[in-house]
C-alpha cells in the first residue's frame, strides 16, 4: 500500500485552485484584463520592434492580471502556508533578486541584494563618498556620511545548509575605515552594534527590509550625538530618548515587502509601533511642494490610514507608510520648536522614513531628498546641494 504523501496532496489541491481561480479572473474581468494587451501593444513606441510591442502586451495583460485576480489573497497566503508546511526556506519569485530566503533565525529576507538605482552620485561607494564630502567642503558645508544596514547576511550560521556561503576574508577592506583616514565625518551603524553587542536583527522587521521605528529612533539620535562629538554641534539630543516618547503597539498587524510576497501564513506576522513625541510639537511641512501643512509630529508627519491590519496583504499601501507617508522626492520641514539656527539636508532613501521625523525635532530646518530622486544630467544632486544651502549633509 502506497504511503499517504500530505504534501503531495497539498500541491495538487494548490494547483487545481489557481485554475479556478483563473479562469473565474477572466470570467468575471475579461474586457479589462484582455484590454492590457491591447493597451500594452498600442502604447510601445512606434518605432519600436514587433516583438517589443508583443512582450510590452504581456506584461501590461501580467499585470492586470494580478490586479484584477479575483483570489489574490488567498492564494498568496495558500503558497506560503503550503511551502511552510513543506518545510521550504527559499521561494522563488519571477524576478529572482526578489526571492524570499527564511534564514535560521526566523527572519526573512531576499535571495539577492536588491539596489538602490540611481543614475547619480553613488555615495555606497568610496568614490561617490570623497566627491560629496569634497563638494560640501568647498562650499563651506558638512558633511556627515552614515553607513547604514542591510537585512542580507553572509553568516553560515544564520544560512540555510543548501544556501552558498562565501567564507569572510580576513583582509576584508574597511570601507568607512578607510573614509574616515581621508578625513569623512562619518557613523558606521554595524560598528556601532559591534561595540554595543546588539545583533543587528533587532533593528529590523521579521517580513521586511526596512529598519523598524525604534530603530529609526536610535539612528537619529546616534547621528546627532557624533554630529556633535565629531562637528561641534549642540543638537539637542535627549529630545531623542526613548523616554521621550509614547509608544502605540498594533499587535500582528504588518506584513512588511518580503511577508506580502509569501503570505501571512509563511512567518510571524509583525507588530506595529507609532512612537510619538510626549513633548509639545510645531511643524511646518511641505511634501513635494505641494503645499505647507502645519501642525503637530503626528499630524503632519504620520499617516495612521496606512495602518490596515484587517488587510496586511494589502499592495496599494503598507503600514510602514504611516511614516512620512511613504517616499517623496523632497519634504521641506520647519520646526517652530527649536531656534538653534540649523539647516540640516538629508539625503536617504526609504530606510530614511523612520529616521527624518525625528531627527526633524533637533533642527531648526530640514530638507529630505530621496537619493532615487537624481540623475547624472539635468538634476544632480550635487546641484540640489548648492541651491538648498545647508549647514550639514546627513547622507544615509
Amino acid at each position: 500500500m502506497k504511503k499517504f504523501d500530505c504534501k503531495k496532496i497539498l500541491a495538487v489541491l494548490f494547483v487545481g485552485f489557481i485554475i479556478v481561480s483563473f479562469s473565474l479572473t477572466f470570467c468575471i474581468n475579461q474586457i479589462e484584463i484582455f484590454g492590457g494587451f491591447y493597451r500594452g501593444y498600442t502604447n510601445t513606441p512606434q518605432e519600436s520592434s514587433i516583438l517589443t510591442k508583443i512582450g510590452n502586451s504581456f506584461r501590461n495583460f501580467d499585470a492586470r492580471m494580478n490586479n484584477f485576480f479575483i483570489f489574490r489573497n488567498q492564494s498568496v497566503n495558500t503558497y506560503g502556508l503550503i511551502q511552510r508546511i513543506s518545510g521550504r526556506k527559499l521561494i522563488d519569485d519571477v524576478e529572482p533578486s526578489y526571492s524570499v530566503l527564511k534564514l535560521n533565525n526566523g527572519y526573512l529576507t531576499f535571495r539577492g541584494n536588491v539596489m538602490i538605482q540611481t543614475d547619480g552620485i553613488d555615495t555606497s561607494t568610496e568614490d561617490g563618498v570623497i566627491r560629496l564630502d569634497t563638494l560640501c567642503k568647498e562650499n563651506g558645508i558638512d558633511y556627515f556620511f552614515v553607513n547604514g544596514l542591510s537585512k542580507n547576511t553572509n553568516d553560515e550560521k544564520l544560512l540555510p545548509e543548501f544556501y552558498p556561503y562565501v567564507a569572510k576574508n580576513n583582509s576584508e577592506y574597511d570601507f568607512t575605515g578607510n573614509l574616515q583616514k581621508k578625513g569623512v565625518s562619518l557613523w558606521d551603524a554595524q560598528k556601532e552594534l559591534d561595540k554595543q553587542k546588539i545583533d543587528k536583527y533587532e533593528l529590523f522587521y521579521k517580513t521586511d527590509h526596512h529598519w523598524h521605528a525604534r530603530a529609526g529612533l536610535w539612528v537619529s539620535k546616534l547621528i546627532s550625538y557624533n554630529l556633535n562629538e565629531q562637528l561641534g554641534y549642540t543638537l539637542e539630543t535627549k529630545k531623542l530618548d526613548i523616554s521621550q516618547y509614547n509608544i502605540e503597539t498594533y499587535k500582528q498587524s504588518f506584513l512588511g515587502t518580503q511577508g506580502k510576497r509569501v503570505g501571512q501564513y509563511y512567518s510571524d506576522i509583525d507588530d506595529f509601533e507609532l512612537i510619538l513625541p510626549k513633548y509639545e510639537t510645531d511643524l511646518s511641512v511641505n511634501f513635494d511642494k505641494q503645499g505647507i501643512k502645519r501642525g503637530t509630529f503626528e499630524e503632519v508627519l504620520i499617516h495612521r490610514e496606512s495602518i490596515t491590519p484587517d488587510n496586511i496583504l494589502n499592495i496599494d499601501d503598507t503600514a510602514y507608510d504611516a511614516y512620512m507617508g511613504g517616499n517623496h522626492n523632497i519634504v521641506e520641514i520647519h520646526n517652530h520648536k527649536v531656534n538653534n539656527g540649523k539647516k540640516a539636508l538629508f539625503v536617504q532613501n526609504s530606510f530614511g522614513c523612520v529616521v527624518s521625523p525625528y531627527l526633524s525635532q533637533i533642527f531648526e530646518d530640514m530638507v529630505c531628498v530621496d537619493i532615487r530622486g537624481f540623475n547624472s544630467t539635468d538634476n544632480r544632486l550635487e546641484d540640489f546641494i548648492l541651491q538648498v544651502c545647508p549647514d550639514v549633509v546627513i547622507d544615509i
